[in-house]
């Protein structure tokens, strides 16, 4: 506890958290004995260091003690949360992300110590993370479980204003990278059921709702998946009778893919997408189901 209490008090003294950080499980074990006083001496400058200290410029040097200063960086997020809506740190913090290739670790890191900040929903959170540059960084990195995390969270606290973020994650949805595109469309669907209704009825409109159900069902997760967990929302929401009205157009195509060589994986989305507009729009999918291709393949199959 002794070297402890030396080391942190070098650390606000000075600055340089490498002899605090070399206190490695022992400082860990003793982050809870820190005062609120305390976190109230830490400035820019001491979370600058340990940032700096955490996501290094170069993949050749190591980090000393990375866990300890990730725990520690996050202890101070749910202690002092007021002390990350700074821009600079914010933007040291997503340095890191453009300057080597990143590993699920430092990703770990990042996402835990900023997930206590993003619910404060702060304009200086706000307007950093979804601004253009931000979120073309974090578009590019949601390989990672960690920033795909940190996305969701953003959409789910930032309503009111991250229509470009949800806009960009559409785009990758239908786009050609097959690693992207599953992923994108997962974040989607996985955030769907718990989007605010305003924001989901703002970028659903009928161009994109269209291009998701007419987007070829070729590899990897299928954008159809997006349409379907829109079709399972109230009927009274405007983006769900705009997704049965589509659903509805374009049946004699969704209905002749289920006689092509699709996987049966894209073929059951069909038929849940079907099966969800025909439930909330029984007349429209009913008499169009009968002009498929598909229909007459079958009924001459089962004679």
């Amino acid at each position: 506890m002794e070297s402890f209490k030396q080391g942190f008090s070098i650390f606000l003294e000075e600055g340089d958290p490498e002899a605090f950080l070399s206190l490695g499980n022992d400082g860990l074990d003793n982050l809870s004995q820190i005062s609120l006083y305390e976190y109230s001496c830490i400035t820019q400058k001491h979370l600058l260091a340990l940032i700096k200290s955490l996501f290094l410029k170069s993949p050749d040097l190591n980090s000393p003690n990375p866990y300890f200063a990730g725990q520690f960086l996050t202890h101070i997020a749910t202690k002092a949360p007021e002390k990350f809506f700074d821009k600079e740190i914010l933007q040291e913090s997503l340095g890191f992300l453009d300057n080597y290739d990143i590993n699920p670790t430092s990703c770990g890191y990042f996402y835990q110590f900023l997930k206590p900040i993003i619910s404060r929903k702060n304009k200086i959170l706000k307007d950093f993370f979804l601004d253009t540059k931000s979120i073309e960084v974090l578009s590019q990195n949601l390989m990672s479980s960690s920033i795909a995390e940190l996305v969701k969270d953003l959409i789910y606290n930032y309503y009111e204003t991250c229509d470009d973020l949800l806009t960009n994650l559409l785009q990758m949805a239908i786009g050609m990278n097959q690693d992207t595109a599953t992923i994108c469309i997962e974040i989607l669907v996985n955030c769907i059921p718990t989007i605010n209704i305003c924001l989901l009825n703002r970028v659903f409109t009928i161009p994109w709702l269209s291009k998701l159900v007419t987007s070829e069902a070729k590899y990897g997760k299928y954008s159809l998946m997006i349409v379907c967990e829109i079709l399972k929302l109230p009927r009274e929401t405007q983006a769900t009778n705009l997704a049965v009205k589509i659903v509805s157009d374009n049946i004699s195509n969704l209905c002749d893919l289920l006689g092509s060589e699709i996987s049966n994986e894209n073929k059951i989305i069909i038929i849940n997408a079907i099966g969800l507009s025909l439930k909330l729009n029984l007349g429209t999918i009913q008499i169009d189901v009968g002009k498929s291709r598909f229909v007459k393949l079958s009924s001459v199959r089962d004679i």
